[in-house]
């Protein structure tokens, strides 16, 4: 198999490219030669489609992959199919990420990682190892991941090297000053040493070739206005008050959720106007962008395309 990784900011126009490859490759390649999975913290969930930016997809039994959300005839996995009240983890992706391949009738050629959360592109692209955790033991790893949470990036590099000094000289520069990657390897062994682990029984997939490509338009703050604007005509805010009235999302997840659903918060409960919500979800989303275009410029693996025909000529596809 071969990893095909689309990522990017938001609006960048990832979900397109990625049908176009997928569909690319089913033509030279086969039917069912590529599927897209996401790789998309908000897009996991049911019923949050226009605030998400969720392709129009619609779930449909597939001989060679049982249950997928098609879209444009690409069955897409990892989306759409989580409760909107639940939490959603990097964990949680990994271990839905490696459950899917035992799930196959047979493996595809090319698999695609598409979506804006580039830290589970990164688990995914560096096999990151999962842990699962006893539930007779929760509530100890709990306790301690809240003291790691209390503690900055200085004080958790000397705990890991504390546990283990040559993790840390295999970081990167950005790993090393990271406080979420460092506490995730600190769990990781401290969980292993005192035993909080469940075996996992979905290995790891394996992939023969691995790529990771990079979008970003020159005219991505244009897009993100655009979008917004066609979002509010869709109706987010009659979806995401429906959602709310019906029990379907708790009030308190808006803030989890972050962006459109965090300056819906205020305008729901009357604490804004329209147009101050408005004006606010245009600088959620800039930050954002800001944010994600640091995260990713970070990444020294990643190769910056504008368009599907450069990843074909770098991968020879």
């Amino acid at each position: 198999m071969t990893l095909i990784s689309i990522l990017g900011p938001t609006s960048s126009g990832k979900s397109e490219m990625a049908v176009k490859l997928a569909q690319y490759l089913d033509h030279k390649y086969g039917k069912s030669s590529a599927v897209i999975i996401s790789c998309d913290s908000r897009q996991v969930y049911k019923d949050l489609n226009i605030g998400t930016g969720k392709i129009e997809g619609k779930w449909v039994d597939n001989s060679t992959y049982g249950h997928s959300f098609e879209y444009k005839n690409i069955p897409h996995f990892l989306i759409d199919y989580v409760d909107a009240n639940q939490k959603y983890s990097l964990n949680q992706f990994l271990f839905d990420f490696n459950k899917l391949f035992s799930q196959w009738n047979s493996l595809p050629k090319f698999v695609i990682l598409c979506g804006g959360t580039g830290l589970f592109a990164k688990a995914v692209f560096e096999d990151y190892k999962l842990d699962l955790i006893d539930p007779d033991y929760e509530n100890e790893y709990e306790k301690y991941r809240k003291e790691l949470n209390g503690l900055n990036a200085t004080h958790l590099q000397l705990l890991l090297n504390s546990l283990n000094f040559d993790y840390l000289k295999g970081f990167n520069y950005s790993d090393q000053n990271n406080p979420r990657r460092l506490i995730s390897k600190i769990l990781s062994l401290v969980s292993a040493k005192n035993n909080w682990l469940l075996e996992s029984s979905y290995p790891t997939p394996k992939f023969d070739l691995k790529w990771q490509f990079y979008l970003e338009p020159e005219n991505i703050k244009e897009r993100i206005e655009l979008r917004l604007e066609q979002r509010l005509k869709d109706g987010i805010v009659e979806e995401t008050a429906a959602l709310i009235q019906s029990g379907k999302l708790q009030i308190e997840k808006l803030f989890s959720l972050g962006l459109e659903y965090e300056e819906f918060y205020y305008y729901f409960y009357g604490l804004t106007t329209y147009d101050e919500y408005t004006k606010g979800l245009l600088r959620q989303n800039l930050s954002y962008l800001k944010r994600q275009k640091t995260w990713f410029k970070k990444q020294d693996l990643l190769v910056k395309v504008d368009a599907l025909e450069e990843i074909l000529k770098i991968t020879k596809l």
